[in-house]
């Protein structure tokens, strides 16, 4: 068994917390995208379907309009009367004049800034009008290069994925005008139906009058299935059609534009799935959008169409495209500008709520918020609206550290109440809500007034009421760690002579151990009851990455086994990121390293959270199998180490 004297702890000591900061700010990124409402609700939208579900929410007139406005706008850039506001819109924000951080993650020197307004050759802009189509699944950048832009990566919600670069995705088939060269010729200023901005020009043809004739001569098939092979009679693949691209319809299948040698278009014939395509509109019912959603549920999310994924204002524009509806492509004017809409703005968050049960219609109602919206789906039993929404991630705010900033990582299309995240003291109390503007009916729909619009509550499985407790218990206990003011012990400990304020309990040899949330180092949660049935000892430090603490936590990994048959863990305020990076470089594998920096569960419950510095204190515990606790250290002098041969005997005569 290896012990250190007193002196050397002491001396190791002296280093002791000299890289903490107190009142910095720092961001925290939360990788496993921990989230109850992606457990607890059905992630189907089949699953929210009511008992009218088939019935139309637009009459079959209205319907045939939307489509006929919707076909219109998609074939606009081919039009003499093409969307020049797109024009307008694109150079309204000049990129080049924001600090920005390139791919490297450095800001991006004047030099190269300038450089990229050269190659955009302005000064003659716009020197082309030419007619064009999308022949790959593609992308339209604000300047003509592929090299990412950052904001300050240092702050939260920036960095990857959120290259200001990235307008959108451009899907193969969209007609296009081309407006302008880059310098080097490799880049075309195009505009589309929704949207304006550089496209690689190896993406793109030019497109004669002939080959439009026949492109619009032809009904117009939509992709329902994303990803979907699209192959030539001889088997070859032509393009990947994605959910919401039109193509039109050849007698075995359908028309897929192609680049040839010289730069122009041709139209191939391709198959395509029975299941995969359907002829425009499929019929506006639930079923039929909950059919859709549930393809593009899981899809990842994409800022600005990056590398072909969604984000939010894409996912609803590809979802309603199968249908006939047309909407603009980014969250603002998609909420303000493509149907009747509720205004909520400026109501309070209850107000909020009840307004979209008064006026919403589940699947035929968006829930639009500040850069972000969303499909409605209707309210469970507890009065809370749900939506079908594709969007990075939820944000972390404590009451109690108000320099935590950062993101519960989920990246993905799902479905989730307005207050993802509600039952983590992490993340705001508030959730999607104070940020909702709008209640936006889909194009051709008008509002419901609050009397002729029944809702009934969603029932949504058998477990429903199970679900409903356990998250009124997370809720409860959530205010209790948040409102209820926890004990104080003043000067229980200190720290080369300093004394310290402990909060927490007192507790004593006999009581029962409390239970705690924690983390592990891969980011997973841990409680008690993961380490049932056996003895445990819990070794607390303040942080591995002082000699003090590291000299202990090598002690238990190195020289545990004379405790016998335990579970050893080790708790400290470190973060899961330096735990896992702590563990790989010492080989560590016979202790379980857990972090308390998300709740401070386990330093308020057990008694060992220093007031003054957010840190645990040193300690040791030890529980029985029957979760009892059998021996409490709580070392006086934090430069100290805790007593290895009592706790050795404790365990011992416990293990008899």
């Amino acid at each position: 068994m290896r012990f250190f004297s007193p002196s050397v702890l002491l001396l190791a000591a002296a280093f002791m917390f000299s890289h903490a900061a107190i009142g910095a700010p720092y961001v925290v990124y939360d990788r496993t995208g921990s989230i109850a409402d992606l457990e607890d609700l059905p992630q189907s939208a089949s699953a929210y379907l009511g008992a009218d579900a088939s019935q139309r929410l637009m009459s079959e007139e209205e319907q045939k309009r939307q489509t006929e406005e919707c076909v219109r706008k998609f074939f606009s850039p081919w039009d003499e009367e093409w969307p020049k506001d797109l024009v307008e819109t694109f150079f309204s924000w000049d990129l080049t004049k924001e600090r920005l951080w390139g791919g490297d993650l450095r800001p991006v020197t004047p030099e190269r800034m300038q450089a990229f307004r050269d190659a955009e050759d302005l000064e003659r802009f716009p020197s082309l009008s030419l007619k064009a189509v999308a022949t790959a699944n593609t992308s339209m950048r604000r300047l003509p290069s592929n090299e990412p832009l950052f904001a300050s990566p240092d702050r939260a919600g920036e960095g990857w994925p959120f290259d200001y670069s990235q307008d959108t995705a451009v899907w193969h088939g969209t007609p296009l005008r081309v407006l302008h060269p880059s310098l080097d010729g490799m880049w075309y200023f195009c505009v589309c139906n929704y949207a304006a901005g550089w496209v690689r020009a190896q993406d793109i043809a030019m497109i004669d009058d002939e080959t439009i004739r026949a492109f619009r001569a032809s009904p117009l098939v939509s992709i329902t299935v994303d990803a979907v092979p699209l192959r030539d009679d001889t088997g070859r693949t032509l393009t990947l059609g994605r959910m919401g691209a039109y193509f039109p319809r050849a007698d075995d299948g359908l028309l897929v534009p192609v680049r040839n040698g010289n730069g122009t278009a041709s139209l191939a014939k391709a198959g395509v799935p029975d299941e995969a395509a359907a002829p425009l509109p499929i019929g506006l019912t639930a079923r039929n959008l909950a059919q859709i959603a549930d393809r593009l549920m899981g899809t990842p999310y994409g800022w600005g169409g990056l590398i072909d994924a969604r984000d939010c204002s894409a996912t609803m524009r590809d979802l309603l495209a199968p249908f006939g509806l047309w909407l603009p492509r980014n969250s603002g004017p998609q909420a303000r500008k493509s149907g009747d809409f509720v205004e909520l703005e400026g109501l309070s968050d209850e107000e909020k709520l009840v307004a979209i049960r008064d006026h919403g219609v589940p699947f035929a109602s968006m829930i639009g918020m500040k850069g972000h919206i969303g499909l409605y789906l209707g309210y469970d039993e507890s009065g809370e609206p749900l939506m079908f929404h594709n969007f990075w991630g939820v944000g972390l705010k404590r009451d109690d550290d108000p320099d935590l900033t950062g993101r519960v990582l989920v990246g993905r299309t799902a479905i989730t109440t307005l207050h993802p995240g509600f039952e983590r003291p992490d993340v705001s109390s508030g959730g999607r809500v104070p940020g909702i503007v709008t209640l936006t009916m889909l194009p051709g729909l008008s509002v419901p007034a609050k009397d002729r619009n029944p809702q009934k509550p969603l029932a949504l499985s058998r477990s429903f009421a199970k679900i409903k407790e356990e998250r009124a218990r997370r809720a409860s206990e959530t205010l209790s760690r948040r409102n209820v003011p926890m004990e104080e012990r003043k000067n229980a400990i200190t720290m080369k002579g300093n004394p310290l304020t402990l909060i927490g309990p007192a507790l004593k040899v006999g009581d029962k151990a409390p239970d705690f949330r924690v983390v592990d180092k891969t980011m997973a949660p841990k409680t008690l009851k993961d380490y049932e049935g056996k003895i445990k000892v819990f070794s607390v430090a303040p942080s591995l990455d002082t000699p003090v603490c590291d000299l202990q936590a090598t002690w238990f990994n190195e020289d545990a086994a004379e405790l016998g048959d335990v579970y050893v863990l080790n708790f400290s305020m470190d973060l899961p990121f330096a735990l896992s990076r702590y563990c790989a470089a010492k080989g560590f594998d016979k202790v379980d390293t857990l972090s308390d920096h998300r709740e401070a569960s386990f330093g308020t419950a057990y008694g060992v959270l220093i007031k003054e510095l957010r840190l645990l204190a040193r300690a040791v515990f030890v529980v029985d199998r029957d979760d009892v606790i059998r021996y409490i250290e709580i070392v006086p002098e934090a430069t100290n180490s805790i007593n290895f041969d009592k706790l050795l005997e404790v365990v011992k005569e416990l293990a008899k």
